[in-house]
């Protein structure tokens, strides 16, 4: 059993508006209870100081497109029309490996910025494939990111 005890952070709890300083044990990667700060508790519980922190719950981003994570600047500077123009030539033909690599650069900058769950559609052109599937799927459980994953509707006209 793995347990830690996160000390004096600002919890912001999901029913209330206003943060508070509050103790937060963790048990096998749950929460298992919010308390007063300084509360006793077995000093063999590993301890981690939250109080410069903002502890909140996990944001869900409900629409990325993760195939998109490596070529992010490329097309900046073009609008809607534009992106979907070309939106095919920049992301065909990829091979499984920067398949998997453009997931996990995702996954990162999303929990980096406190996302814990996300849905993705993944393209893969010019034509998904159940291996394509099964790297980006690899990428984002490794990262411990929870993922539903779609192929994008071909509304665009893409093979």
């Amino acid at each position: 059993m793995s347990e830690v005890l996160i000390r004096g952070g600002l919890v912001l709890a999901h029913a209330k508006h206003q943060p508070e300083r509050l103790d937060i044990y963790v048990e096998n990667g749950r929460i298992k209870a919010l308390l007063a700060p300084g509360t006793p508790v077995n000093e063999t519980i590993p301890e981690f100081d939250a109080t410069q922190c903002l502890i909140h719950p996990g944001l869900i981003n409900a629409h990325t497109h993760g195939h998109g994570a490596l070529t992010k600047g490329v097309a900046d500077r073009w609008n809607l029309e534009q992106l979907i123009a070309m939106g095919a030539s920049l992301n065909q033909n990829r091979s499984h490996e920067f398949m998997q690599l453009s997931a996990q650069l995702n996954a990162a900058e999303m929990l980096l910025k406190g996302c814990t769950a996300a849905f993705d559609l993944y393209g893969e052109l010019p034509t998904p494939s159940p291996e394509g599937l099964e790297a980006v799927a690899d990428a984002y459980s490794q990262s411990g990111l929870r993922v539903a994953l779609r192929q994008p509707l071909n509304l665009l006209g893409w093979a």
